[in-house]
């Protein structure tokens, strides 16, 4: 009867946790909504006075969607969907000092916006600002520094084209 019981109880069990149907929305391999269509991403503005972010973080977008959405990424004549963007804001701040007063550690701190269309209608799909950071260490070696900081700058960027795909994919 023991036996029974517990066959009864395993079954149910393992129908229940089979049958919840949760997943992981936007996981790599899942069907976005991105997925299938063709995007152009336009060269990022540059508000800030720092040059070349545009262009790190436009490379990081089309690595992103290319990466994500399975290739679709083209020229602007041929695609369905249009990304625009720019950069706002760029701060870099000393967060770290030692006992004798010297910076150990900066903070990379980024903003951008994007805005998603519909190419033939214009129509904006999907519009957001995201702002992400990153911490490095802070060397006296010029050089070694700006290695660190370009580093940091391509992390963020990175990080920001993989939050826009994903607010772009929720989107829909």
């Amino acid at each position: 009867m023991v036996r029974y019981i517990m066959c009864f109880l395993l079954l149910t069990g393992c129908l229940l946790v089979s049958g919840c149907g949760y997943q992981l929305a936007n996981r790599p391999g899942g069907a976005s909504p991105l997925t299938g269509r063709t995007v152009a991403i336009q060269l990022f503005a540059n508000k800030v006075y720092r040059p070349h972010l545009e262009a790190v973080l436009t490379r990081q977008m089309v690595n992103e969607f290319a990466l994500r959405s399975g290739g679709s990424v083209v020229s602007e004549e041929k695609a369905e969907l249009l990304i625009e963007g720019a950069v706002t804001g760029y701060t870099v701040a000393q967060i770290a000092y030692s006992a004798t007063d010297v910076s150990m550690q900066k903070r990379l701190t980024l903003t951008a916006e994007s805005t998603l269309k519909d190419r033939k209608s214009q129509k904006i799909l999907w519009k957001g600002t995201l702002s992400l950071f990153q911490d490095y260490p802070s060397v006296a070696d010029l050089a070694l520094q700006q290695n660190a900081q370009d580093a940091a700058l391509d992390e963020v960027c990175r990080r920001l084209a993989e939050g826009f795909y994903d607010r772009m994919s929720a989107a829909f």
